[in-house]
């Protein structure tokens, strides 16, 4: 469903403000930054995103929303666009290699030029956090190119969207059940219907700083 300019504004201050803190702003916060005076007034807006597929909430925890698929599609750039293709591929800041954590923004931190095999296809870059994939050589602060066009195999090592929250693991489908695989001796697999995975892409590159 389409958004509003305004509702779209909301969104994006939520996605900003979970990739910042680590946690959704509060009605309050939102009141405040889109000067609505009532909680109700923004209460109102949450229910339209939350109908519309944008984000989902629970009724009994404060600071609940997460966002969802379809607003990871409306917030993250299209790198066909002319401006994206001659930049590179956005940099969205962080994604964990341990459990998933919401992660995404709207805007890129930056532009990074894919590598070459990538060259014209869609993508997007994430600096990872955690060691769960250290077994395979990604580390804690290493960023990772991520090809959105690539069809996943068996044994990919994967940017997983699940249950609106974003995860870095290997992709080993299992009919029904997807399993999520660290590179990381002290750590099991995670287990999840295939329904609730949605594979953002496949890690086809990484940079690390040296200093």
């Amino acid at each position: 469903a389409e958004l509003t300019p305004r509702q779209m504004e909301i969104l994006r201050y939520i996605a900003d403000m979970i990739r910042q803190r680590g946690y959704p702003p509060s009605i309050t916060e939102i009141g405040t930054r889109f000067d609505i005076s009532s909680t109700n007034g923004v209460s109102d807006h949450l229910k339209v995103l939350e109908r519309k597929g944008y984000i989902r909430r629970e009724s009994n925890r404060a600071r609940s929303i997460r966002l969802t698929e379809s607003a990871l599609q409306v917030l993250l750039p299209d790198s066909t666009e002319p401006a994206a293709e001659s930049a590179g591929w956005p940099h969205l800041g962080r994604i964990a290699a341990g459990f998933p954590v919401e992660t995404m923004e709207q805007r890129a931190e930056s532009w990074l030029t894919p590598p070459e095999t990538s060259r014209g296809h869609r993508g997007f870059c994430l600096t990872v956090t955690g060691d769960s994939m250290v077994d395979a050589g990604i580390w804690d602060g290493d960023i990772v190119f991520v090809d959105r066009d690539i069809t996943p195999k068996t044994g990919d090592v994967v940017a997983a969207l699940v249950d609106g929250e974003m995860t870095l693991k290997r992709y080993f489908p299992w009919g029904r059940v997807v399993e999520l695989r660290p590179e990381n001796r002290h750590m099991s697999s995670l287990l999840y219907p295939a329904e609730s995975v949605s594979i953002q892409g496949v890690v086809v590159w990484l940079a690390r700083r040296i200093r």
